[in-house]
Formats: C-alpha cells, sequence, structure tokens
C-alpha cells in the first residue's frame, strides 16, 4: 500500500476588505477621523487634515470570521466586533487609544453582529443577526445584558442606532419586508416605529435611517424633489435645523463622514487604498493609506488549465497555483460581488466562477490579461446570474460539466427567495439558458456520462427528513425523476458518479459515505459513521490509487468502490479552526491532490 504524505505550500493570499465607516475622534490626539473596519485587521483611524492613518489590530481573532461594525464612545474608547464565527463567543473588542492593538471587553454569546452603535451613557447596543437578539453591553460592570429577541417584527436584526435621547432603533427584516424597531432604555419595550409614531411618520422613509456625525437620528421626507431630515426622539420623528445635520451629500448618496469645517470624505471601496477629501470649497485631494495585509481563508479550490485555481473568503479574491513552478499567482476579485467564490470549472481554456451573493456567473480566460471593467473585451467578464428577474438565487453549491464541455451551476435561495436554479453555458459562445424551480433547494451536483443527465440533491418545501436525488435532463431543465434516497436531518455535501451504475455520496449528518445504484433506484451499500470529523463539500473524488478519496475538517480518507472498508490517508494541522464550509478536493496536473485548510494550500502526494 503507497504511503502519502502532507505538505503545507502556505498561505496563498493576502488582503483586507473595508467593511464599515464612522465619523470618530482620535482618543490620541481629539482629531476628527474616519474610522474604517476593515475584515480581518481591526480598524484605521484615517485623519483627512493631516493625510494620515494608524491601525488598530484586533486583540484576538474570530476563526474564520471577520470583524464589521465599530464605533466610538463617548468617553472615546472604540469598540469594534464581528461575524461569520462558528460558534459563540464573539469578542467585543475596545481600544482606548494606547497601543496599535485592541483588548477583548466582553465575551458576546452571539456569532453575527453587523451593527453596533453606543448611546449617550456608554452602553454599546449590538443585534446578533443570527439569533435575533438585543444585546447591551455595559462598559461600568462588564456584564452583556440579553434584551430579548425580535421575531415578532422580523428574522434577522442587522443593524443599530442610539439617539441623543437614550432611545435605540434596531432595524429588523425577514428580506421580504423591514421593520425599525424603537426600544426605550427604561422599560426595555420594543415597538414598531411607525405605529409608535403614528400619523407624525406619514410620508417619512422610516427604513431610510440614519446618523449624521452629530449624532443626530435621522430619518429622511421627500418632498419638491428634495430631502428633508426629522430628528427621532422619544420615538417620534422631530423636525430639526438644518443647520445642526452633519451630511455631506455626495454623488451617491448621503454620507455621516462630514467634518466641522465643511469638508468630507469618500473612503476607500473595495481593495483600494485611495482616500479622497472633499474641502468646503468643492477642490479635491487624495491620499493613500498604508495598512497591514491579512492572509485569506481560502473557501475553495479546482483544478483546471494545469493550475490550481483558488477563491477567498471575505474579500473575495482569486489565485493560482502552478504545481510545475510552485508559484501563486493573485488576481484579486474578479466578480461584481464581495462574498466567495462556491464553485469553477474549465472548459475550451476559460475559467467559469459561481459565487455569492446573487449567484453571480464569471468567465475569466487566463493569459489574455486582466482588464476589470464593464467593456465587450473585459477579462473577468460578468455574465450575469443563475436567477435575473425578481429576488436572486444566492449560493451556487452545485457544479458539473457534460461531455461537450458545457458548464452547469446549480443555486440555491435565501433572503426571501424560496426558489432554486440552474443554468448551463456554453463556453464557446458564453450563451447561458436557465431553468428556475420554486419552492425547493438544490445543491451540489454531478453528470452521469451514461444517461446524459444531471443529478443534484434536492431538499423539497414541505418534506420534512427527506434528502432527495433529482434527475434532470441538461437540454431542456425538465426534471425526468427524483426519488427520495434519505429520510434524516442535514445534506448531502458531495456527489461522485463512477460512469457507470453507482453514484457516491456524502451524508454529512451521519458522517456516512453511501452507494445509490441507478438500476436499483435506491442505495445499496453504506459505510456508516466514519467518525472522521465534519465533511466538507464537493470534495469527493477518485484519488491517485483509484479509490474514492474524500475530505473531512481532520483528515483526507479513502474508501474501497465497493465500501467495504476505508482508511485515513493522511491527517493534517488544522489551519482553519475545524470548519466544515469549504469547498473543493483538486487533483492537479502532477497526480497530487489539494486541499484548503483555513489560509493555507494543502498538498497530498505519494512517497
Amino acid at each position: 500500500m503507497k504511503k502519502y504524505q502532507v505538505d503545507d505550500l502556505g498561505v496563498q493570499a493576502r488582503s483586507d476588505m473595508w467593511m464599515l465607516f464612522r465619523p470618530g475622534k482620535d482618543p490620541r490626539t481629539g482629531a476628527e477621523v474616519v474610522l474604517g473596519s476593515l475584515s480581518l485587521g481591526g480598524f484605521m483611524l484615517i485623519d483627512p487634515a493631516a493625510q494620515t492613518n494608524f491601525q488598530v489590530l484586533p486583540g484576538r481573532r474570530i476563526p474564520n470570521g471577520g470583524w464589521w461594525p465599530v464605533g466610538q464612545a463617548p468617553d472615546g474608547a472604540i469598540y469594534q466586533t464581528g461575524v461569520f464565527a462558528c460558534k459563540p463567543p464573539v469578542p467585543l473588542l475596545r481600544w482606548k487609544g494606547q497601543g496599535n492593538h485592541s483588548e477583548v471587553a466582553a465575551d458576546l454569546p452571539g456569532n453575527s453582529f453587523f451593527g453596533l452603535d453606543i448611546s449617550p451613557d456608554g452602553v454599546v447596543y449590538l443585534p446578533d443577526s443570527g439569533q435575533n437578539v438585543l444585546y447591551a453591553f455595559h462598559p461600568d460592570t462588564g456584564q452583556v445584558e440579553n434584551l430579548g429577541d425580535f421575531f415578532r417584527f422580523g428574522t434577522h436584526v442587522r443593524n443599530v442606532f442610539c439617539a441623543r435621547d437614550g432611545w435605540v432603533y434596531v432595524f429588523a427584516t425577514d428580506y421580504k419586508c423591514s421593520v425599525v424597531v424603537a426600544l426605550d432604555p427604561k422599560t426595555k419595550e420594543k415597538k414598531d416605529l411607525a405605529e409608535l409614531a403614528g400619523k407624525s411618520a406619514a410620508g417619512l422613509s422610516l427604513t431610510g435611517i440614519t446618523k449624521d456625525a452629530a449624532g443626530h437620528v435621522l430619518v429622511p421626507q421627500r418632498r419638491w424633489g428634495l430631502d428633508h431630515w426629522f430628528e427621532l426622539l422619544g420615538g417620534k420623528p422631530t423636525p430639526i435645523d438644518p443647520m445642526k445635520i452633519r451630511l455631506a451629500r455626495t454623488e451617491t448618496g448621503y454620507s455621516p463622514l462630514a467634518f466641522s469645517d465643511g469638508s468630507y470624505v469618500l473612503p476607500p471601496v473595495d481593495i483600494g487604498v485611495d482616500v479622497s477629501v472633499v474641502k468646503a470649497d468643492g477642490a479635491r485631494c487624495a491620499f493613500k493609506v498604508a495598512r497591514q495585509e491579512s492572509p485569506l481563508r481560502i473557501f475553495s479550490v479546482y483544478a483546471g488549465g494545469g493550475k490550481i485555481w483558488g477563491g477567498t473568503f471575505i474579500p473575495l479574491t482569486l489565485f493560482a497555483f502552478d504545481p510545475a513552478t510552485s508559484q501563486t499567482e493573485f488576481f484579486g476579485n474578479p466578480t461584481e460581488v464581495n462574498g466567495e467564490i462556491y464553485t469553477m470549472a474549465f472548459s475550451r481554456d476559460k475559467l467559469f466562477l459561481g459565487s455569492y451573493p446573487q449567484a453571480v456567473l464569471t468567465r475569466y480566460q487566463p493569459g489574455k490579461g486582466w482588464k476589470r471593467d464593464k467593456s465587450i473585451s473585459a477579462n473577468p467578464a460578468h455574465l450575469g446570474r443563475v436567477k435575473e428577474e425578481g429576488l436572486y438565487l444566492h449560493r451556487p453549491y452545485g457544479v458539473a460539466q457534460d461531455a461537450m464541455g458545457r458548464i452547469y451551476f446549480a443555486a440555491l435561495g435565501g433572503y426571501g427567495c424560496e426558489d432554486s436554479g440552474v443554468c448551463r453555458i456554453d463556453p464557446a459562445t458564453e450563451e447561458i439558458t436557465r431553468w428556475i424551480y420554486p419552492g425547493t433547494t438544490f445543491s451540489v451536483m454531478t453528470y452521469l456520462p451514461g444517461r446524459d443527465q444531471l443529478v443534484m440533491v434536492e431538499l423539497r418545501k414541505g418534506e420534512q427528513k427527506t434528502i432527495r436525488l433529482t434527475f434532470l435532463d441538461p437540454h431542456n431543465g425538465k426534471i425526468v425523476d427524483s426519488r427520495p434516497v434519505i429520510y434524516d436531518e442535514g445534506a448531502i455535501t458531495s456527489l461522485l458518479a463512477d460512469g457507470g451504475d453507482l453514484i457516491y455520496g456524502m451524508h454529512a449528518h451521519r458522517a456516512a459515505l453511501f452507494a445509490y445504484s441507478l438500476k436499483a433506484g435506491k442505495i445499496v451499500k453504506t459505510i456508516p459513521e466514519m467518525g472522521l470529523g465534519d465533511n466538507c463539500f464537493n470534495c469527493l473524488i477518485f484519488g491517485p490509487d483509484g479509490r474514492i478519496w474524500g475530505l473531512t475538517v481532520k483528515c483526507v480518507f479513502a474508501a474501497d468502490r465497493d465500501l467495504s472498508g476505508f482508511e485515513v490517508v493522511a491527517e493534517y494541522p488544522d489551519q482553519a479552526g475545524l470548519h466544515c464550509y469549504r469547498f473543493g478536493l483538486a487533483q492537479g496536473p502532477d497526480g497530487h491532490v489539494y486541499f484548503p485548510n483555513g489560509p493555507h494550500l494543502m498538498r497530498i502526494r505519494a512517497v
């Protein structure tokens, strides 16, 4: 039996991403600054007058997550927290102007905090989107208070605004409609702002709530082509002197990054580092921001065109590792979104990508030069979305390629969309054909060359504990057959067809590897409860030795094709916090096997 060795090829990509900007003051000098939150690198204090910046690094990291909101308390302390933690707690960080690292002020019992704001008495309010709960951190006692859930108003709380009088306004949504909830800090009572305000809210856009640089919580009213602002006080819209408002009207809307001298700041975008300052007289100047870049978690890998392609997670970037030279080429973001690349396929010397959010489709042709714009000669080129009308689909779990080289992506909904969709891309013409399937969830898929069919995992709305294999005609998108194969929780995370009668799959909930027979129309063999750790996605291949290889958070395993047994091919040092949400196990042109492990690319080779 061959022996295999795991090689850690190291960090493949470094960058960062601006998440949120707030006006503030440097607690060391009192100078007016922009607080810029970075996904991985903490936050930045940007001084537009001095044209300088200072980066405050996080005192603790969030495994597989990142930082998002930032805000400043009346005593000058700057707070930051984050999102996408595998599990609670998430640290609430605080910086008081000393050193270049924040400290942990508290551990929050949630996992995704997209917003925070601070009341005049210094209490930090934090909506946890994952649990739909609002928390309050009291700096005088160090305690975190649970202020209850918001399910009466929506399924997710996303943002929070603290008014000058201490009232708190929380943005709740179910992604079909949104509600602003008013909370009286004395009684802790929650009320729909529209109902509380009554007739005084007529004509106001309550969901257009914003906060200016002077601390006013404002709602707009559009009259005769002009915006009129009202301040929220005691849960009621109140007229405010326009001269007291500190909002800058920019080319893209209103910004709170307005300063006392009449200037305002256009912050850097995407992966750029230019800050533009617009003076009170309209004159502009720009300066560079120097920041420390961070290792990026690899979300997906794919082998094609002689390279190992990798996509990273927030920020979304693309890289290519060349096994022949052991060199990595970094490309930046090839897509029009800032989430992650789920799936990739290579055909006719072109790389096709399916990305989140909005199930965006992208084509990149290596060797043709990087030209990221909207022209007809753009490379990479935006090809559209899996679903173009109505609420978008989002996560393209499935990818397949037929005998003619055509590419298929399958995407599921979310954020109010209950559909799934499949699209077919002709790599020669880049023409896209789309099919939409209401009330269901499609995930991973593969192509069956013997039948000229697509097979995918389906969870239908209204069917409890039922996991299906659904077969589609790739010529017209019609469902040919659909069979329940597992009556249980969870999902099938990977499919692998042997080209004949069998389709192999991984059922993540039971850590089971199974074989489905096309002739029998059912699962005919299973290795249950493998006990090797959580399964990753799209991670079954026929390995270098011809056996079925798979990836878990702890190891790469190999199983006999008749599922008579399995063994661990190689364990690897965890760089991903045991996080299973990563895609791809790829055999490169050198015959070695590659997979993502946090920010590290790993390789397995025979020795």
